[in-house]
């Protein structure tokens, strides 16, 4: 079953013809396939849930339109798993993602804790959208521990992480919240 994956993402890639299917799976990722079809077990999913990749675009523009173009869809909520730490150059980029985060209260906005300190302390800095302090956003902290250094499996999700001693919802709760 590898094999006949690997034999149709090498076709679509080398030939001219087969352009037409070379864009279709240009953006498709075949792990999932892979883990679907190497498990015993069907995998649970949700058709409520959608996750939108949006790690291609770049510019602040393409991001809120796209967040708009979400939007349209009428979701539950949205969760934006990045930081706009910095103000950057693109004046109106930072707008649009500005009026972004005053007009869709469904947002969840990414927050990363930093200096970790102790475990009463918790983390004494953290990395907020720039504009978060002249707009009220939801934000939740994106820490997720991993069991080692090198290990990029994340094998649990905290509810909540503690910074200056104050609690603070973690992401995932704050999405669940809205």
């Amino acid at each position: 079953s590898i094999g006949i994956m690997s034999f149709f993402a090498t076709i679509a890639f080398v030939a001219a013809p087969l352009a037409p299917l070379n864009c279709v799976l240009s953006n498709f990722s075949f792990t999932d396939i892979y883990y679907e079809i190497s498990s015993e077990t069907s995998a649970d999913s949700c058709t409520s849930i959608v996750i939108v990749d949006l790690t291609k675009l770049t510019d602040r523009r393409e991001i809120a339109r796209t967040i708009d173009d979400i939007q349209k869809c009428s979701p539950k909520v949205i969760g934006l798993d990045f930081c706009l730490d910095n103000e950057g150059e693109n004046i109106e980029g930072n707008m649009m993602m500005e009026k972004v985060a005053m007009d869709y209260p469904n947002i969840v906005w990414s927050m990363k804790c930093l200096n970790y300190a102790n475990d009463s302390v918790g983390w004494q800095d953290a990395i907020h959208s720039y504009f978060t302090e002249g707009i009220e956003v939801t934000e939740g902290s994106t820490n997720m521990p991993r069991g080692s250094l090198y290990d990029s499996t994340k094998r649990k999700v905290p509810l909540t992480e503690t910074l200056n001693g104050e609690i603070v919802p973690s992401f995932s709760t704050q999405i669940a919240k809205l």
